[in-house]
């Protein structure tokens, strides 16, 4: 059914004087956004600069006006497509949408009651005119806009208009949830953001060089279908963190002079709970050895806390860096 729908629609799109301009096109006009973005991005590395010992980014006059020219064209070739692809492929996406939306429903019908008899019901065919709005809502959620009472009349007419806006608005959700029409979407965003902000954000488009490998997409993949597993690691890793955090605050707590030479240590460097959190977050999960990396040292003469200091090190290192950190990355 999808592939018939697939075939009504392009028929239907060749039929109205866009046959010029095909699936081939769209490609190649992808290929020419990426190249404007890799040309803008080239400008910027050859041409960004810092203003003498301030902070502040400055960019020749040539070089913003090429970008801003290339920028244009990104602009308005990215809206095209968008145009473009959300005319051609939402009615499928939409289409789609309502079989796997009905599919879901005849499988909580079945579940229910253990047979087909849910589905197939015997009901009389009412004309949608004669039903409260509430009525023909309820056949429209169960039985999609190509329910029979909704074509008694030889076109689709929902009979009130809350029907109607609830169909519209439920498309609305299924266009929106596809993955292909946020990614258009964000790509629009950006180039305009781009445009009118900061070209930095031209920089996010070469990221569309995921689309384009299929090893690249098995990793997206894979990220994707883990999502759950990798957010609740995450998730444990940080709890963990602060766990120590909260350890090292109240037991170690002059130990956290962090280096910041090979002779000069800050005194303040976890003068509160919420510091030392970050601290640990910050500095001990990017560190190979863990926080241990960079707290000042305690020698074996401080007996009181040089064993409970090799446990916190040690335990942490073996937690948070080697099986936490590993299980995520």
């Amino acid at each position: 059914p999808i592939m018939i729908n697939e075939m009504e629609y392009m028929s239907n799109f060749m039929g109205k004087g866009l046959q010029k301009v095909g699936l081939d096109s769209i490609r190649w006009i992808r290929y020419v956004i990426i190249t404007l973005s890799v040309i803008i991005n080239i400008i910027m590395v050859l041409d960004l600069r810092l203003e003498g010992a301030q902070t502040r980014v400055l960019i020749s006059d040539e070089a913003d006006a090429s970008v801003k020219t290339f920028g244009a064209f990104h602009m308005l070739l990215s809206t095209w497509l968008l145009g473009f692809m959300l005319y051609f492929r939402v009615p499928l996406i939409i289409h789609k949408g309502w079989d796997d939306r009905l599919q879901r429903s005849r499988n909580r019908k079945i579940k229910k009651n253990g047979d087909f008899s849910a589905i197939f019901e015997n009901e009389d065919i009412i004309p949608i005119e004669q039903l409260e709005a509430s009525e023909g809502r309820r056949i429209l959620r169960e039985k999609g806009p190509a329910a029979k009472e909704f074509w008694l009349q030889g076109k689709r007419n929902f009979g009130s208009l809350l029907t109607k806006l609830d169909y519209y608005w439920i498309g609305l959700n299924i266009a929106i949830s596809s993955s292909e029409v946020q990614y258009l979407l964000g790509w629009t965003i950006l180039s305009y953001l781009g445009m009118f902000m900061t070209p930095l954000f031209y920089a996010f488009h070469m990221l569309d060089v995921m689309t384009r490998f299929s090893t690249l997409q098995n990793v997206v993949l894979a990220m994707k279908m883990n999502k759950k597993s990798l957010g609740s690691t995450a998730l444990l890793c940080v709890l963990f963190t602060y766990l120590y955090s909260l350890f090292g605050f109240y037991y170690f707590n002059g130990a956290f002079h962090i280096n910041l030479s090979s002779t000069d240590f800050t005194d303040d460097a976890c003068g509160n709970l919420w510091d030392c959190y970050l601290l640990n977050l910050n500095l001990g999960i990017r560190s190979g050895g863990g926080i241990a990396d960079h707290l000042k040292q305690i020698s074996n003469t401080e007996r009181s806390q040089h064993t409970s200091r090799i446990i916190y090190d040690l335990t942490y290192f073996a937690v948070i860096i080697l099986i936490l950190l590993n299980i995520v990355f």
